[in-house]
């Protein structure tokens, strides 16, 4: 059953997971290509300068991509203008959110066409203010095109992260920044909708090892005391998910994709009258985020595995298990190629 369930998934998860994470650099390259010729420099100003255009594109771009519900703009005066798809009573409605320079929240609008505002929705109540945003600082900091830290949804109840890029005027001061958002539930689907094993479970956390991911069904976030806090594996229900967490936690951020230590190990450890074996691989250095794969399962669940005294190391490739489930996540989270 496992050897069947691994096959399937290494069929299934590579080009679902390459597809998901390459949504993102998709739409964005719509407004603009992370290396672009000078054409594409003058239409990503235009843009800018003339929000109507940005408007109707992202009216076309966020309809057709369901993970990628959400783009904005934000300008260096501080003006924001925000297209999204959302679902209301089973319908998509695209909401549109409209910051001018010098207002304190936006104003939202639920909108037919590109420019409709005949519609008036709930104005935001807190200020806000584009140029202090994570995903608006990232770009300006990183002079090009990154990824924000994941960050948790209570609108969306998941996780997001948001992917910018800078736009910069032909004196090479900053016009704005394009921002998109990525939801991340595809991911904790899939991991969810694996079978590494009887027992077997997978987590994907950053580098601070906060989930981003679980097969469990663990929250990867509460809400305390009106706060979102994101939450750690040690936090979990299961046994498998806490030891594992405990043994490959000094690892995470720490080990490069880039670099010969991006070969995986496995590292077994006493569990009960069991030995569990545990699987760190880092991916997505690439693009920034510095995540990593943890696979771990009960050496019991494989009758034909091999046998070494816990606190043992041992190359993964000498493993049965690593075959029917460890290379379907590996080739599921190489990071995908940017267009």
């Amino acid at each position: 059953r496992s050897a069947k369930s691994g096959a399937d998934v290494a069929q299934r998860l590579p080009a679902d997971a390459d597809a998901h994470r390459a949504q993102a650099h998709v739409v964005l390259n719509g407004r603009m290509r992370e290396q672009a010729g000078y054409s594409a420099f003058l239409r990503a100003r235009q843009l800018v300068q003339k929000p109507e255009l940005f408007e109707q594109t992202a009216f076309a771009m966020t309809r057709m991509t369901p993970d990628v519900p959400a783009m904005s703009l934000g300008t260096y005066k501080g003006e924001f203008l925000g297209v999204e798809t959302v679902l209301q009573n089973a319908a998509n409605l695209v909401r549109v959110g409209v910051r001018k320079q010098g207002d304190a929240g936006r104003s939202y609008f639920s909108a037919s066409y590109p420019g409709d505002r005949s519609l008036n929705l709930p104005t935001e109540a807190n200020h806000f203010e584009p140029r202090s945003r994570p995903w608006y600082q990232a770009a300006m900091e990183n002079k090009g095109r990154a990824f924000t830290a994941v960050y948790p949804s209570a609108e969306h109840k998941q996780l997001l992260i948001t992917l910018a890029q800078p736009v910069y005027g032909i004196d090479g001061g900053a016009l704005g920044v394009f921002a998109i958002n990525l939801h991340l539930k595809h991911l904790n689907d899939m991991l969810q909708g694996m079978r590494i094993s009887a027992h077997g479970t997978a987590f994907v956390v950053d580098e601070q090892g906060f989930l981003v991911a679980s097969s469990t069904g663990d929250p990867l976030f509460t809400d305390v005391n009106g706060l979102l806090q994101r939450r750690k594996p040690l936090e979990s229900r299961n046994a498998i998910i806490r030891s594992a967490y405990a043994q490959a936690s000094p690892s995470f951020g720490k080990m490069l994709e880039s670099s010969v230590q991006r070969e995986s190990f496995l590292h077994r450890i006493a569990l009960g009258d069991d030995t569990l074996m545990v699987v760190l691989k880092p991916f997505g250095e690439s693009q920034g985020l510095r995540w990593s794969l943890v696979v771990s399962a009960p050496e019991s669940d494989f009758p034909a595995g091999a046998k070494a005294a816990p606190g043992q190391t041992m190359a993964v490739p000498e493993l049965t298990w690593r075959r029917v489930a460890l290379v379907a996540v590996q080739r599921a989270y190489r990071p995908g190629r940017r267009s």
